[in-house]
């Protein structure tokens, strides 16, 4: 088999690939018109009938039903930051910003860097750049482009699919359970457990006793 038609081919994967983590990722942002507009226009390029028939769905929920799930409060944060225990949610804020400066990407959610929409978009663009490289024939470039993409998922994407995917798997709605599944597969993840969670909970829950009635830092305030 010429090298040609193998690029050729992984060209195709990788957009395939950068299209389907760009529509879960829109799946994954807030409704809008925007939203629903370019979800359409995503769902009829999408390779993955499962994907499609979810996306349907999911492009018909309405904002106070997305809030009730995801918003503050809700049993499914759609943020890494909620499922990295005593890591810093800064830190990995910023961390994932500057991946994104480095890489000349900017969300066009809206949606804070660690927002699994922002995360999900991110990934779709490295894909689509690792497409642009393999097709002309830049074997460095792609290089580099995939051992980033690969370190995002570990570091990253993967936590907060991981969270996600164990909070929506009772969710009455089951197109968010599926598209939750979706992603955790494709980045190579797991489930975090439950008693992960909890755990996860009781250290946030600590860091607040640590805060003064003020929100802030420090000893309590007197």
């Amino acid at each position: 088999m010429s090298t040609d038609i193998l690029e050729d081919a992984a060209t195709r994967a990788a957009l395939q690939q950068a299209a389907e983590f760009r529509l879960i990722g829109l799946l994954f942002e807030r409704p809008s018109e925007s939203r629903s507009r370019h979800g359409a226009a995503l769902v009829a390029e999408s390779g993955v009938p499962e994907l499609r028939k979810t996306a349907g769905t999911l492009l018909a929920i309405e904002s106070p039903d997305y809030d009730s799930l995801f918003g503050p409060g809700g049993p499914a944060s759609p943020r890494e930051a909620a499922y990295i225990g005593r890591r810093d949610p800064a830190r990995a804020m910023a961390e994932a910003g500057h991946l994104y400066e480095a890489f000349g990407f900017r969300p066009v959610s809206g949606e804070p860097p660690d927002h699994v929409a922002s995360e999900t978009g991110f990934a779709a663009y490295l894909w689509l750049k690792e497409a642009y490289a393999l097709a002309r024939g830049d074997g460095d470039a792609a290089g580099i482009t995939r051992a980033a993409r690969e370190k995002f998922f570990e570091d990253h994407l993967s936590v907060v699919a991981g969270g996600m995917a164990t909070r929506l798997a009772a969710c009455p709605v089951d197109a968010w359970t599926t598209l939750a599944e979706r992603l955790l597969a494709l980045v190579g993840g797991r489930r975090l457990t439950e008693d992960e969670l909890d755990g996860i909970e009781s250290s946030d829950e600590m860091a607040c006793g640590a805060c003064g009635d003020d929100g802030e830092g420090g000893p309590p305030a007197v």
